[in-house]
């Protein structure tokens, strides 16, 4: 079963490129025509459509009231790309291309201090890459409940440094990728 992730067990050595490939055949599936046949079959209700909270237990989807003692909503995600100086000059990937890396980078920085940022650099600190999080606000998950937080916090799992700061500009220098401007800025790839 844990193959199935990319974890060779008993070692629990994670296998980068079985990862890629789950990753892969999950996307493939969900976006391949049949990913809502796939998620009604486990049993869950799929409403898609415009949607507004009419009470707390009750959510109206295209006109239709929907009840419920939990309601999910899912309205997917879409990266956002910082207007930082430079950024598009010295180049940078997304959360769609950090899955889809051939191999692991020894470092790398990720700009955002919020629930996909903090996933992704878990995820990558798990498999040994030294993470950076940038991130503008005065800690990690502002937007979260403190009292959520604080435990994710003081787990001791491998966690990746965190700075909060902003940046005004990205440097490109030579032929290589950087990022930040100011002395100890470290190279990715």
């Amino acid at each position: 079963m844990a193959a199935r992730f990319g974890i060779s067990v008993p070692e629990a050595t994670p296998d980068w490129p079985a990862v890629i490939d789950r990753v892969e055949r999950v996307i493939d599936t969900n976006q391949g025509g049949n990913g809502d046949a796939n998620v009604r079959a486990t049993g869950v209700e799929l409403f898609k459509g415009e949607g507004r909270f009419v009470s707390p237990y009750e959510v109206e989807v295209n006109g239709q009231t929907l009840w419920g003692d939990k309601i999910v909503i899912a309205t997917g995600a879409s990266e956002v790309i910082p207007p930082i100086e430079g950024l598009p000059e010295a180049g940078y990937i997304t959360n769609v291309e950090a899955v889809s890396l051939p191999e692991l980078p020894r470092s790398m920085s990720i700009i955002g201090g919020g629930v996909i940022a903090c996933e992704f650099a878990q995820i990558f600190a798990r498999f040994g890459v030294e993470v950076t999080i940038l991130g503008a606000a005065d800690r990690l998950l502002s937007r979260e409940d403190e009292a959520v937080v604080l435990p994710i916090a003081l787990h001791r799992d491998p966690m990746p440094s965190a700075r909060a700061m902003t940046l005004p500009r990205i440097v490109s220098l030579d032929a290589r990728r950087w990022r930040g401007n100011r002395p100890g800025r470290e190279m990715l790839g």
